[in-house]
């Protein structure tokens, strides 16, 4: 196995640092934050998951993102659900086996040394799968006995899921809802779909579903008829779900 061919060789704790090192330096060079300590592939992965970007001059400047300033203001447990989503997103430069271990779900409930996760992935070294037992038991998707050791907990990464889709959710309906509230259904389905967030298991419509059933969101979501011909498919195609209103904060809590 060649040598550090695939992730950069940081903890995610390393990435909450740097990100708030260049948020209150506002604009910091690569040179001064590898004097103060912080590693190149700290850097590099704030960089990928897109909590800071770099500014090209003579060297490398950096500053905060907007998802970056977002991921300092929250406490730890929705900083979990940020950097959870940051890594399930579609990224060139990052070779997607985080995802492919979160969807895999033959890989879940088995206790895998780091070794076997190599094989059962065909990762190309097993420094990319220490990374990765690392990534899952920083964000409390594995309860593994040693460092060494992953066990995706299948509970445990299905409620994690289903918080990145509420954040998600949120985030999207905020953004598209203009003066009237109302956000097509079929508008909120694509760009969930298109962020990375759903894996191929995961429906969109079944998990709405479930939070408009949820007594926990009752008379916080909302739904109004418009032309399925000119909005698209409403909630599980039915007519008369074809436009969303959200009032308040939603989750997925006592499911």
């Amino acid at each position: 196995m060649t040598k550090r061919e695939t992730y950069p060789c940081a903890s995610l704790e390393d990435v909450l640092t740097v990100t708030s090192l260049v948020s209150r330096n506002e604009v910091l060079r690569r040179s001064d934050a590898l004097e103060m300590g912080i590693s190149s592939d700290a850097l590099r992965l704030a960089e990928i998951l897109g909590f800071i970007e770099a500014k090209e001059s003579v060297e490398k400047n950096f500053q905060v993102t907007s998802f970056g300033k977002q991921l300092i203001t929250l406490p730890e447990d929705q900083q979990k659900i940020i950097i959870f989503r940051a890594l399930l997103k579609e990224k060139n430069i990052l070779p997607p086996y985080f995802k492919r271990l979160i969807e895999t779900r033959d890989l879940h409930n088995k206790r895998l040394t780091s070794t076997e996760i190599c094989d059962k992935l065909d990762m190309r070294d097993r420094w990319s799968a220490d990374i990765l037992n690392e990534w899952c038991r920083y964000l409390g998707l594995s309860d593994g006995a040693t460092k060494s050791e992953v066990f995706l907990s299948s509970n445990k990464l299905t409620q994690m899921k289903k918080k990145a889709f509420v954040l998600t959710l949120l985030e999207e309906y905020k953004r598209l809802a203009g003066p009237s509230r109302l956000v097509p259904v079929a508008k909120l389905r694509r760009e969930l779909k298109n962020s990375g967030i759903l894996g191929k298991d995961d429906d969109f419509d079944k998990l709405l579903e479930m939070l408009l059933n949820n007594e926990a969101n009752k008379g916080k979501i909302k739904f109004y008829p418009a032309p399925a011909k000119f909005v698209g498919l409403g909630l599980c195609g039915r007519t008369g779900y074809e436009l969303l209103s959200l009032n308040g904060i939603i989750s997925f809590k006592d499911t």
